[in-house]
């Protein structure tokens, strides 16, 4: 049985032994990639043969293969970036050679790749990745392979509905132990801080004092930081959001949910009564002027459009562009949503992003000495 990404779930085990099986595939066949560090330049002759192995292991039914062969390069690509820092880990920073258990590893490409992770750059990405991964481990799981999949099942048929799936999920992956009075407890302190957050929250939410907002759930809530796109804790680290919260799709229309937000952080600054005193250096032109953001442009007066832009945002003109795929907080009225599309176009950009070109404009009038005005925070050589 499959489920909504193509990932098998059941008979029972069967996620656990398809994760496996993709590993080794990756370990077999791709040894003669070991520097190819983007899954995306892997060429997809290659991943033909990666598919055509796995399916020597698995049936798929008739109209099942596309779906599960999406999920599996997925998968596949997710074993490569692992094994490759197994590799690096392992073999590079202990000394070792790993040509001694991975023999069709060329030799030319092992010592390639032992450069490859002994510059600064790799050095510092490794560390940092550490470091990430020790604050990931502060809560750890001990799902096993198959990951939130394969446990929901047997949890439901375990467990009564006593809290929400999410919040249920993400306390039974995380081992527990039970006091002589009864009472759960946990390995590590921050797990059982959360879990007391989450049994208070429960509470709240019966009472209708705490109300869930899609990704902004009782998990979330209680651990403190924001969810990820493309994950949901408890459920699945590869969920899509438009899937885990389908209740809750019409507010995935960007400017609905920019909207929301922005008036939440309207709100907070209204309540610190700071934003009057707010200045950029775009509220100090009077014409149109040149400016860079993660593009080039003209900073366009307000009044030459017949609606005014959201607070904290103004009109600029695009002339080049540094990075298309940046996406833009507030889509146009054409529903241009990235940088690479809106040359020459008009878009609101936050006022703290624009950088004035002062020397292109003479014309700038002089500064005000009576209002703090605050820098951009856009770094720009």
């Amino acid at each position: 049985m499959l489920g909504s990404k193509g990932e098998p779930i059941l008979p029972e085990g069967i996620a656990a032994r398809f994760w496996n099986i993709c590993g080794a595939i990756v370990r077999d066949k791709l040894q003669t990639w070991i520097t190819t560090s983007n899954w995306k330049n892997v060429p997809t002759t290659t991943k033909d043969v990666l598919w055509a192995t796995l399916k020597e292991k698995f049936t798929f039914l008739e109209g099942q293969e596309d779906s599960t062969r999406k999920f599996a390069e997925g998968l596949l690509g997710r074993c490569f970036r692992n094994w490759r820092s197994i590799l690096n880990t392992d073999y590079v920073k202990k000394g070792k050679n790993a040509r001694n258990n991975f023999g069709r590893i060329p030799l030319e490409m092992w010592e390639e790749f032992v450069q490859q992770k002994n510059t600064l750059e790799a050095k510092a990405l490794s560390e940092e990745n550490t470091r990430k991964d020790m604050k990931a481990t502060e809560n750890p799981h001990h799902l096993g392979a198959g990951g939130y999949a394969a446990k929901i099942a047997k949890w439901r048929r375990e467990k009564e509905e006593w809290m929400i799936a999410a919040h249920r999920n993400w306390v039974l992956a995380r081992i527990s132990v039970f006091t002589s009075e009864g009472k759960v407890t946990f390995k590590h302190p921050t797990t059982m801080e959360i879990y007391e957050s989450l049994e208070q929250l429960a509470e709240l939410q019966k009472k209708g004092l705490f109300k869930l907002g899609r990704e902004r759930d009782q998990v979330t809530a209680a651990i403190g930081t924001a969810e990820h796109s493309g994950r949901v804790r408890g459920m699945s680290s590869t969920l899509p959001w438009g899937k885990a919260f389908q209740n809750d799709q019409g507010s995935y229309k960007k400017w609905e949910c920019y909207k929301k937000n922005l008036e939440e952080k309207m709100r907070a600054i209204a309540n610190a009564r700071s934003i009057a005193n707010v200045r950029y250096p775009i509220d100090e032109i009077q014409v149109d002027t040149p400016c860079r953001l993660v593009a080039t442009g003209i900073a366009i007066m307000a009044h030459v459009f017949p609606k005014e832009p959201p607070p904290e945002y103004s009109w600029v003109q695009v002339v080049t562009v540094l990075d298309e795929s940046c996406e833009l907080n507030i889509p146009t009225d054409e529903g241009i949503e990235v940088l690479g599309d809106a040359m020459n176009q008009y878009i609101l950009w936050h006022r703290r992003d624009i950088i004035l070109n002062i020397n292109a404009s003479p014309e700038i009038s002089r500064m005000s000495q009576d209002e703090p005005m605050i820098q951009s925070n856009v770094d720009v050589e």
